[in-house]
């Protein structure tokens, strides 16, 4: 299961160190973090949703690619992984989204689950 998810966890996981909260963009793309499988019954030290459409051109670009080269059923296991994972459906409904919008996700070290965001039109 991590083989299919590790392009989605080191997409987000580059944005992690970056990204405090959801006006804070991401400036620069850090070398490789460490990012820990998602487990839907952990407690994360915090949620952090970040817009897609809110990424800087070079970052926008990278997580781009990485979901343009990700199968749709390994992105639906992906974003159930994410539905079943209570911090983060209560962080997405408390602003209007649900996990189909997730396109990334990523959880560093200290334990702060990011999940990159795409609304659809």
């Amino acid at each position: 299961m991590m083989k299919v998810l590790l392009p989605f966890f080191l997409a987000a996981g580059m944005f992690c160190g970056l990204a405090i909260a959801q006006e804070t963009l991401p400036q620069t793309i850090p070398p490789d973090l460490a990012s820990p499988q998602l487990d839907p019954d952990e407690v994360y030290s915090d949620v952090i949703v970040i817009p897609f459409e809110t990424l800087n051109p070079p970052a926008k670009q990278e997580v781009e690619t990485i979901v343009n080269e990700t199968a749709a059923g390994d992105l639906k296991k992906m974003q159930g992984i994410i539905g079943e994972t209570r911090q983060a459906v209560i962080t997405l409904a408390s602003i209007g989204l649900d996990p189909s919008q997730v396109v990334a996700a990523g959880v560093t070290e200290d334990g702060v689950l990011t999940l990159v965001v795409q609304q659809m039109a």
